[in-house]
């Protein structure tokens, strides 16, 4: 009797930072924006609509390229594309979400609280904004799919605009926009998507855009929380043990030195996964080490990888924010220079703003593993060359 056997799928080969970079160039895509299809037959019109509504529309086929749609929603020129390598893993942040779930309480300072990137200006001058539903409070989940299985099992809730330069596209706002398709040649050509994975992404709205035609600020205040980031590299191996001995308490002195004293509880380590007492030390073996001490989240990922992490209001005073999460980051890098005796200074791998002048003065899009990246895949490399633009 021949034994009966079952077909095992194939288990999918993570690419890494080609993965992560790829979701930049879906972005990237949107610079063929004048190429957008053209609509046929007679055009619509959706009203009191968000970006939710536009997705179950498209979804359910009750719109199409051309059509018009207006309502409110929240638009921000950040979303949470990149996932940084220097990051709690995906166990620990479905912990956090379980407890979240089961009705645990929010803390301000935690690394669910998603880290988010904004895009440069495409070629012709125009911006990427991204309008999400008004029910959004926070950065708390993948916002772009890093691969056709995310693309086809969930729905994601959000969907970009391309705006003109100088065009007001943040807060909440009412909206009148005509919705917009890619061309299979023009994400072909940006996004290196082919033939099949073009079918699949429009099935579920990712090749759609909006341009806006009518864009009214409301006086409705709202708070949308996300993590303004950079992950660094230390030159050479430092050791497990060396970074250990030095790094909490550099990072607590830091923190104490660069932001307004506040209350933090004491120290706590796991089972304890959202960090409620404002000072949480968290190691996985010898690969990760996370540190929470608000406001700032931290994280050594073994070898040679250190990610910073501010949890901040992307719609609130963002200046003073940053300019807070710059000093930390230079003053830290410093300490953390001192207190290791390395030869060289520690390089930004990325950063939230790859514009910012401390971003591009530590290297930013520049370090070994994105020259060996744009090598291997010259259409990435065009994409990194737009963002480090």
């Amino acid at each position: 009797m021949e034994e009966e056997t079952y077909r095992v799928p194939k288990v999918r080969e993570r690419r890494g930072l080609a993965e992560e970079i790829s979701k930049f160039a879906l972005c990237f895509a949107l610079s063929e924006h004048e190429r957008a299809m053209s609509p046929k037959g007679g055009r619509r019109t959706l009203s009191g609509t968000d970006a939710a509504g536009i997705k179950a529309a498209i979804l359910g086929e009750r719109l199409r390229a051309g059509d018009e749609v207006e309502g409110e929603a929240v638009l921000s020129g950040f979303a949470a594309i990149y996932n940084p390598r220097a990051y709690y893993p995906s166990y620990f942040l479905g912990e956090m979400r379980a407890e979240l779930r089961k009705g645990a309480e929010e803390p301000d300072v935690s690394a669910h609280y998603l880290p988010v990137s904004t895009l440069p200006p495409l070629p012709d001058g125009s911006r990427i904004a991204f309008m999400f539903p008004r029910a959004k409070q926070a950065f708390d989940r993948p916002d772009l799919p890093g691969n056709i299985r995310d693309v086809l099992t969930r729905d994601y809730p959000h969907i970009p605009l391309v705006a003109k330069a100088g065009q007001q596209v943040e807060g909440s706002v009412r909206f009148r926009a005509r919705l917009c398709r890619l061309s299979r040649e023009a994400m072909a050509e940006r996004a290196g998507v082919g033939e099949r994975s073009y079918e699949n992404y429009s099935a579920r709205g990712l090749s759609y855009f909006l341009k806006p035609l009518e864009i009214v600020p409301t006086a409705e205040p709202h708070h949308l929380r996300g993590s303004l980031f950079t992950e660094m590299s230390f030159p050479g191996i430092p050791g497990w043990d060396r970074v250990l001995a030095i790094l909490e308490e550099t990072v607590c002195r830091t923190v104490q030195e660069i932001f307004e004293p506040r209350t933090r509880g004491e120290r706590k380590e796991i089972p304890c996964y959202l960090p409620h007492s404002g000072h949480q030390v968290v190691r996985f073996r010898r690969r990760l080490l996370g540190l929470v001490y608000d406001p700032m989240v931290v994280l050594f990922r073994s070898p040679n990888l250190i990610g910073l992490y501010l949890p901040c209001d992307l719609l609130g005073d963002l200046e003073k924010t940053s300019s807070l999460f710059e000093r930390f980051v230079l003053r830290l890098s410093e300490a953390i220079e001192g207190g290791l005796e390395l030869e060289s200074s520690l390089k930004v791998e990325i950063a939230y703003d790859n514009h910012l002048p401390w971003a591009k003065a530590g290297g930013a899009l520049r370090g070994e593993s994105f020259l060996i990246l744009g090598a291997a895949y010259p259409l990435l490399e065009r994409t990194l060359e737009w963002l480090r633009s």
